[in-house]
């Protein structure tokens, strides 16, 4: 029950029960804890923004690289009445490499694997042009597994060519029997190098737009795989320091749709 005090002029008033304020260091105290907690929550969310927005493609990366060869094939396209099927990518598979470096008991690499070191943030075959273009990317810190699995003497600068990038493409000996496909005797490979590689650089990563000519008819593909190799150690009989795969036959093909900047890029020649 509340408690009733008199007052001389108004009668009797209810008492209040409101504590006393917490004392003056207590309160500043209260604050500066209540702000610095407000303070990490917002600079959590502006590095999280911060990280999604740094890692996506410099724009010049999402744009198709033009070449004669690739407007030869887009010119015959817009002739025959029909561009499906001009640009093909497959948006998921599960034949990417993704394993870790080992070393033995002095720190020496036994096996680089590829350590997640790099990856293909964009993938197109172009059928009739025999064409493949890809957005091959690294992370800064990839140098520093660099420097370590090779022994270097420093980490390499930012910006250099420091890795053989190339195609492994594997075709089917025998089409007319889909079963013997995962045996090699089977299968023959060819390996493409880049006709030209376009640079850009963003605060964590390093892109290459990279063009590959003289694919075989994507009808005999079995598989498109990227492999990497350091610069310094180039041995195509040896594993590669890092592989990925970018098509495989059993995977799920899509159409690309043009761009109006990949089509401006692609008539400019």
């Amino acid at each position: 029950m509340a408690d009733f005090f008199k007052d001389e002029d108004e009668g009797y008033l209810e008492e209040s029960h409101e504590a006393p304020p917490y004392p003056l260091p207590l309160r500043i105290l209260g604050k500066v804890l209540k702000y610095s907690f407000i303070g990490v929550i917002l600079l959590i969310n502006a590095l999280v923004l911060w990280r999604i927005f740094s890692s996506g493609d410099p724009s010049d990366m999402q744009v198709i690289a033009g070449n004669e060869i690739l407007a030869d094939a887009y010119v015959r396209a817009e002739e025959s009445g029909s561009l499906d099927g001009f640009a093909l990518y497959q948006p998921e598979h599960d034949d990417i490499t993704d394993e870790k470096a080992t070393y033995d008991e002095d720190g020496n690499v036994i096996d680089p694997g590829n350590y997640a070191y790099f990856g293909v943030t964009s993938s197109l075959v172009f059928p009739t042009a025999h064409q493949a273009q890809i957005v091959f990317r690294y992370n800064d810190s990839t140098l520093e597994h660099l420097a370590k699995d090779y022994a270097l003497p420093a980490v390499p600068e930012k910006g250099g060519e420091y890795y053989d990038v190339t195609l492994r493409v594997l075709t089917d000996l025998t089409p007319e029997d889909k079963t013997d496909n995962d045996k090699a005797e089977f299968l023959e490979v060819t390996r493409i190098k880049a006709t030209s590689a376009k640079p850009a650089e963003k605060t964590l990563y390093t892109y290459r737009r990279m063009v590959f000519d003289s694919l075989p008819d994507i009808e005999g593909i079995v598989a498109i795989y990227v492999d990497i190799y350091y610069v310094d150690d180039v041995n195509y009989n040896d594993d590669a320091y890092g592989t990925l795969c970018i098509w495989h036959e059993n995977a799920k093909t899509k159409t690309y749709e043009l761009t109006r900047k990949d089509i401006a890029a692609i008539k400019e020649f």
